[in-house]
């Protein structure tokens, strides 16, 4: 029996404003897959002398990327050319799904959708299913997939929750980068990849850039996945579907 997992990150959070919006995105792939992604990863960042990629702080030019050597338009084309090869060779699909803070306020003073999910498990939620059906049909009737989401984020409990009601695997939460307090805990480098999808999916859901990286086009060129938003139409119909309370005016 072939395994599989998925693994899944965060952008965004209330905190940056209503006007903006909540995405998690993630790839799905076999286990000696990621397995060897993990290796190859491993290399590339020592090659690189950086200890993790995390996409806001190289935007930023910021902690590990504060180095002239970021700077460098040319150089920066190479290292991400390299990493989307890397990711491109051993991911089978992606998916991403995105709301925008504001939408999701509006529908919760009409449903009790809060009760159940908050933006982040909306997404997260959204991801798991999307990859799962994806792999399933290559692997019928339902494939083995265990589901990870890196940590950090409030309201994983609703995404377990709601992916184990439709007969998914529960999903687990991990850590994808190094902790300076504490060095000896296990990480996942896989995160990395998502880590760059969820933030250039939320730019461009923001609309704050009007295409993609050209790296991470070629990434995803020909890939399987697919990018969902929800609006508050979305929010209401899905509301209706599931039959989340509506408050009485």
């Amino acid at each position: 029996m072939t395994l599989y997992s998925t693994y899944s990150d965060a952008a965004g959070k209330p905190s940056d404003g209503l006007d903006q919006y909540c995405v998690v995105a993630g790839f799905s792939s076999t286990v000696a897959k990621w397995e060897n992604f993990a290796s190859l990863w491993n290399d590339f960042l020592e090659i690189y002398e950086i200890p993790f990629l995390q996409m806001s702080s190289l935007n930023a030019r910021k902690g590990v990327f504060s180095d002239e050597r970021w700077n460098d338009p040319a150089y920066m084309d190479l290292f991400l050319d390299t990493a989307a090869s890397l990711i491109r060779k051993n991911v089978l699909h992606w998916a991403a799904a995105a709301v925008k803070y504001s939408d999701f306020e509006k529908i919760s003073k009409v449903f009790a959708i809060q009760r159940r999910f908050n933006p982040y498990a909306m997404c997260g939620a959204t991801v798991a299913l999307n990859l799962q059906g994806r792999v399933n049909a290559l692997d019928p009737p339902r494939a083995n997939v265990q589901h990870f989401f890196e940590e950090g984020d409030h309201g994983f409990g609703m995404i377990q929750k709601a992916v184990c009601a439709y007969g998914l695997n529960e999903p687990i939460r991990r850590p994808g980068k190094p902790k300076a307090d504490c060095p000896d805990v296990l990480y996942y480098v896989q995160f990395q990849a998502s880590d760059w999808l969820a933030f250039e999916t939320r730019k461009f859901a923001g609309m704050s850039q009007r295409r993609f990286r050209a790296s991470l086009v070629s990434l995803l060129r020909g890939l399987p996945g697919n990018a969902a938003k929800w609006d508050v139409n979305d929010l209401g119909r899905f509301c209706q579907k599931q039959n989340i309370p509506r408050y009485e005016r």
